[in-house]
């Protein structure tokens, strides 16, 4: 297989089943995994081991939030300085206002990475876009009822709400009315 985080596949049984893992980290998935080998002691009729910590190249995800109150680049300075990241391997991920965006100094926030072993990104997050909830409209709904759900469900709308409704009904009543005229 194909695995790097130390495991006891059979833990507290006999025989013990271990894996040490890999002694480096190799991407940020392991940033908070212990790295290490195994000291392994086989006597007659007893095995047993002992997982030995390695020190292990840091892996570092710095993640700012950053309101529309605050200075951009001193907020995410703030963030970085945080964070030990000597000889690290660095990623920055930042939320702000979009219109905002162009008020960063990139070439401190560079600078202040510069002890960093390596920096893969400094980039913006996107906010999830907040879905609207559907209406809950079915064909068991009379027309009226199902488009005031839909109504409700569309905050732009309210305000016209009396009016689409009236055109609405106005609409049902020329296709029943055409209904038997063909």
């Amino acid at each position: 297989g194909h695995i790097h985080k130390f495991q006891d596949l059979n833990l507290n049984n006999h025989p013990p089943v271990v894996y040490p893992g890999s002694i480096e980290r190799i991407n940020f998935g392991e940033e908070k995994d212990d790295k290490g080998v195994c000291l392994v002691n086989i006597e007659k009729g007893k095995i047993s081991y002992e997982f030995i910590p390695l020190p292990a190249r840091k892996f570092v995800t710095i993640d700012a939030v950053i309101s529309e109150e605050q200075d951009l680049t001193n907020a995410l300075l703030g963030e970085i300085e945080k964070y030990d990241l000597s000889k690290a391997v660095v990623r920055v991920f930042y939320t702000m206002p979009a219109e905002r965006e162009d008020l960063l100094d990139f070439k401190r926030i560079n600078s202040a990475l510069e002890g960093a072993f390596l920096v893969t990104a400094i980039a913006k997050k996107s906010k999830p876009v907040e879905r609207i909830k559907r209406a809950e409209i079915s064909e068991d709904l009379g027309m009226l009822e199902a488009m005031d759900k839909y109504i409700q469900n569309s905050p732009d709308l309210i305000p016209l709400s009396e009016e689409l409704k009236t055109y609405a009904q106005k609409l049902e009543q020329e296709l029943e009315d055409n209904k038997y005229s063909l």
